[in-house]
């Protein structure tokens, strides 16, 4: 559910998009990621039976440590699966790359994920909070991850390896265009200027997090303030801030879990139901 969105000359649309049911929440997400093998279609380096057993190792080791440490109470790899299916519908793309197998083990620094449409290469920087967050924290996030796509020097472009190799994979028209502009962007990479008035490149924020109440009202203040609005940042003219006066990104989604989503509990609720899979076998 779409529930609201505002304009921008820098900022083109923010949408906001409630994934709830009334439901046990966390038994809703893990069904929303199982079913018809969605999460696995994802892992494309193995076949179904090999991407469940390897997924239940990973979500045995992740529960491991959620339950040791506080720290891995938040996960940037497997929370961006829900929203894949959002950002697909909205913007009428296909996925080019999500992730690799690796990613679950370790985060790597490289584009968390990159769809495309004609003619357009679709690039998303995912910023997730597992705790719910306030209009404030939802803005951090935005900035982190506009610096995330523009602000690093060494960054890994391995992702643009899986991208080529994936587009042999998908019925998209004229790959070459494609092909051509992720060319052009690792060219540029560090190269800001370049690439924020590149036909055919779009830069993108998905956030995702719990709550309960959200006013994009206040939202918009804080991002005209502190992002859109920076004037004075030394660091702008080395297009190390966010805040840099010409970067655009083309569209935030912000996907709104219920304030009662656990992470832990989704991950438990999954691991069972893959058990019961290979039980029933």
């Amino acid at each position: 559910m779409i529930i609201k969105e505002f304009n921008h000359e820098r900022l083109k649309n923010v949408r906001c998009i409630s994934l709830t049911d009334d439901s046990n929440v966390n038994e809703f997400y893990a069904n929303f990621l199982l079913e018809h093998n969605k999460i696995f279609s994802y892992l494309q380096e193995k076949d179904l039976s090999e991407a469940k057993s390897y997924l239940m190792d990973i979500l045995k080791q992740k529960i491991e440590y959620m339950k040791k440490s506080s720290a891995f109470k938040n996960d940037g790899v497997m929370m961006p699966f829900l929203s894949f299916e959002s950002i697909k519908k909205i913007y009428d793309v296909e996925l080019l790359y999500l992730f690799s197998d690796s990613d679950l083990e370790k985060s790597k620094f490289g584009l968390d994920s990159v769809f495309v449409g004609e003619n357009l290469l679709f690039l998303v920087e995912y910023k997730s909070r597992s705790n719910s967050c306030k209009e404030d924290v939802v803005e951090n996030a935005l900035e982190e991850a506009a610096i995330s796509i523009f602000g690093k020097d060494s960054y890994d472009l391995s992702t643009l390896k899986y991208c080529r190799k994936n587009l042999d994979t998908i019925k998209i028209k004229q790959p070459e265009n494609i092909l051509e502009l992720l060319d052009y962007y690792k060219l540029n990479r560090n190269n800001a200027d370049n690439l924020i008035d590149k036909a055919g490149l779009s830069f993108n924020i998905c956030i995702i997090s719990p709550i309960d109440e959200f006013n994009i009202d206040v939202l918009e203040k804080h991002i005209l303030k502190k992002y859109l609005n920076c004037k004075t940042c030394v660091q702008c003219e080395q297009y190390k801030c966010a805040r840099y006066k010409n970067i655009k990104i083309n569209d935030v989604v912000h996907i709104q879990l219920s304030s009662k989503f656990d992470l832990e509990q989704m991950y438990e609720i999954m691991l069972k139901k893959i058990e019961a899979c290979y039980e029933e076998k």
